[in-house]
């Protein structure tokens, strides 16, 4: 008997299961309040459920929502989404790169396997989503396979990368100028020790230009800056194997007046359109430039290989000395003062961060993104329900009430308030930083759904003024295409397929010591104007190479084909939109 009764529970239960699946449209929903949430790195969420971090509480009272986080890394994070897309069973909600990966995205769409936000939201209904979406509308219109949709919410960022320069080696060198000068042939040492004044063009110090770069790159690597008698140190590195983090080197040589070269997108033609910087001039300057780099054993050999981190380290323990990243400030100082054993006052001066040099025209920043990077999307598989409850999650993330959470914390928590000024509660750690709401609640990740910056601008963080001067500076810095991701249809084709092809011929010729031009090598003595002893008076062989560069991108990689598209919508649709755009985004 108690078996029948087990059997037919069994039955019942099933039965009333497939009622509410059948309810729900055939879409998940398991009658709970919780969802699943995925983005890399970001399983210290659960430990902030098991918590009840009061980060984590006062998400889930304002919105009535469970979170539970899928453990992804990094590395495997692309990898998963594109097994779980296949098996029909993407996280409720999570991050992707969306618009940058237009294949993947688009067949998402095509599938119905993420929601459409227009379908849902308004100025009404969920109105910090809409504010946010209105505010990026352009990408339903220049994205041909949106339809007028927006697909993913963009993800909040201004402009955080950075030059770290190690200011300690500098004062190494010109300690020993005289010694420098005599080797480079320049000035006997007596006569330098004579009138050292004479020489003070060639003191070292942060270089505002790519001349000063070279020569100061040019010293780290073969004048022992960091004294300990063996020549191990790289002047520069470049820390990426796609090359990203040379795209300063790229915006250094746009012509006087004109952003005709950057790296990985497209340029303005001088003629009021636009053209593909794979194959522009200051492409093939740069080209040339990190050659020289690299065949004169300036910049370190292994760059291809070296991740971010690699290169911090190397950064940190005196193996490069210049190189670009993220603004990781505090952390870059924390590891100073644990190496080398000194104070944080010490420790700062042995390095700063900097916008990137000059090119021979002035220009000089580093490429930024339009405002936003990745995107934060809802699976199409949800019941409505579900749904429901993802738009109220990423709505109240996205309110001011929300901002002020992620930014200061709960009172009485993470801070007190006296005398009308908030005071932290965080303490500091054994190496007396301030304690951040990211070091501190393990729900802090959370706010990423929605913007990248919470980290970056925390006004608990030790040395507040001198990271925000950083950022602020790379602000007024950064550098974007004429447009944000207009995908024609040929653009959504070919144009992944063209680029990545693009950066693979480009490494190959900066290994390629037969292009190099020994000519051409200055050395130390490279003065602040000799533009020619970085780049031009190319050899035959790379002006060659060159030619089959082009021909190739353009005919066999339909690069032309991309750019005839891209120009006619641009300049006969889409030019005004941009412009205001920018106009907004830089206001």
């Amino acid at each position: 008997m108690k078996r029948k009764v087990r059997i037919l529970c069994v039955v019942l239960a099933a039965l009333l299961a497939a009622a509410v699946f059948a309810a729900c449209g055939g879409k998940k929903d398991d009658g709970t309040n919780t969802l699943e949430i995925a983005r890399w790195d970001m399983s210290q969420v659960n430990t902030a459920k098991k918590q009840g971090t009061a980060l984590y509480k006062a998400v889930k009272e304002a919105t009535g929502v469970d979170i539970t986080v899928m453990s992804i890394s990094n590395a495997a994070y692309d990898e998963k989404l594109n097994m779980l897309y296949a098996s029909e069973d993407l996280p409720d909600v999570f991050v992707s790169t969306a618009w940058d990966t237009p294949s993947r995205y688009r067949r998402w769409i095509r599938d119905g396997a993420i929601i459409n936000f227009n379908d849902y939201v308004s100025e009404t209904e969920y109105p910090n989503i809409y504010a946010r979406l209105q505010q990026f509308d352009f990408l339903s219109e220049t994205l041909s396979y949106a339809r007028g949709g927006h697909y993913a919410i963009p993800i909040a960022v201004d402009p955080i990368h950075v030059m770290y320069i190690r200011t300690d080696w500098i004062e190494n060198l010109n300690k020993k100028l005289g010694d420098i000068l005599a080797a480079e042939g320049i000035a006997a040492a007596a006569e330098y020790a004579a009138d050292p004044d004479a020489y003070a063009q060639y003191r070292f110090s942060v270089p505002e230009t790519l001349t000063q770069f070279y020569r100061l790159a040019y010293a780290f690597t073969f004048y022992d800056p960091d004294g300990d008698g063996v020549n191990n140190t790289y002047g520069y590195s470049c820390c990426s194997a796609n090359m990203w983090y040379n795209n300063w080197i790229f915006e250094a040589m746009s012509s006087a007046g004109v952003h005709d070269s950057t790296y990985w997108g497209y340029v303005e033609d001088g003629k009021g359109g636009i053209a593909s910087s794979w194959v522009a001039e200051g492409s093939k300057k740069s080209i040339s430039f990190i050659n020289k780099l690299y065949q004169e054993g300036i910049m370190d050999p292994d760059y291809i290989t070296l991740s971010e981190a690699d290169c911090r380290t190397d950064f940190i323990q005196g193996n490069i000395g210049i190189y670009v990243e993220n603004c990781y400030y505090n952390t870059v100082l924390g590891s100073f003062m644990q190496t080398y054993g000194v104070d944080m006052e010490t420790a700062k001066t042995m390095f700063t961060c900097i916008v990137p040099p000059a090119g021979e025209f002035g220009q000089r920043g580093l490429r930024s993104d339009p405002g936003f990077w990745d995107g934060v999307s809802i699976s199409g598989n949800l019941s409505e329900r579900k749904i429901g409850l993802a738009l109220g999650l990423l709505d109240y993330l996205l309110s001011d009430e929300a901002e002020e959470l992620f930014t200061w914390g709960v009172e009485g928590v993470h801070y007190k308030v006296e005398n009308g000024e908030r005071v932290s509660l965080l303490g500091k750690d054994p190496n007396g930083f301030n304690y951040t709401l990211e070091t501190y609640d393990n729900a802090f990740p959370l706010g990423s759904l929605v913007n990248w910056m919470y980290a970056y601008k925390s006004p608990y963080q030790s040395n507040y003024e001198e990271i925000s001067g950083f950022l602020e500076n790379a602000k007024q810095n950064r550098k974007h295409d004429p447009f944000s991701l207009l995908q024609t249809e040929s653009y959504t084709e070919y144009d992944f397929a063209a680029s990545n092809n693009a950066m693979e011929y480009c490494v190959g010729m900066i290994k390629d010591a037969s292009i190099y031009n020994g000519a051409n090598k200055r050395g130390f003595a490279v003065g602040d104007s000799d533009w020619s002893a970085l780049y031009g008076n190319y050899n035959a062989a790379y002006e060659s190479d060159w030619k089959d560069f082009v021909t190739a991108y353009n005919e066999n990689w339909h690069g032309k084909e991309i750019v005839e598209e891209l120009n006619d919508a641009y300049v006969n649709e889409y030019r005004d939109l941009y412009q205001d755009f920018w106009e907004a985004l830089y206001a």
